[in-house]
């Protein structure tokens, strides 16, 4: 996709369009997969624009963007401090779309979907419910799949999506 500008032979994934199509957020890591920065292209006048880092990415390990079909959010993971704290998981982060049309500042999930383990790849359906991987205990594997119901303006306990998903291995990243 966008060879040689997006797509570089470098390690790009992970791609979030907005609604409209015209901008797509992406992650590039590092060939070991160990970092992971998240970027940003504009679609004009026939092509896509030089790739640049986001503006709430590039200082931590963020990745995993997804847009709602709605645009109003966008999610993705990050080891950034919490209140302070440094952090050595990832947690599922959230910005809404201001007025004007840019984002807002990222904002922690929090419990209970975030907890001490990772969290993985946020996708949210039409109806609000959050999909993600987690490696927190109490699983039936190393990480496995959860969902999270939209509880008014917060989300509810997550559900572990059970053995017909999640097996011993790792079931990271399940696309609704």
């Amino acid at each position: 996709f966008g060879e040689g500008v997006v797509s570089t032979g470098e390690f790009e994934s992970h791609p979030a369009f907005t609604p409209d199509g015209r901008t797509l957020y992406f992650v590039r890591s590092t060939p070991e997969f160990t970092d992971w920065t998240i970027y940003v292209t504009e679609y004009a006048d026939g092509r896509w624009s030089v790739p640049k880092v986001a503006p709430f990415s590039g200082k931590h390990r963020d990745a995993d963007p997804f847009i709602p079909t709605d645009g109003k959010q966008l999610y993705f993971i990050s080891d950034r401090p919490v209140d302070g704290k440094p952090k050595e998981d990832m947690d599922i982060w959230v910005m809404e779309r201001a007025q004007g049309g840019d984002w807002g500042e990222p904002r922690n999930l929090g419990a209970p979907v975030n907890t001490t383990a990772s969290e993985w790849f946020p996708t949210v359906t039409a109806s609000g419910t959050l999909y993600f991987g987690s490696s927190r205990p109490g699983g039936h594997g190393k990480t496995d799949l959860y969902r999270a119901r939209r509880a008014e303006d917060k989300f509810a306990d997550p559900e572990n999506l059970g053995p017909s998903i999640n097996s011993a291995a790792d079931e990271f990243e399940g696309c609704v």
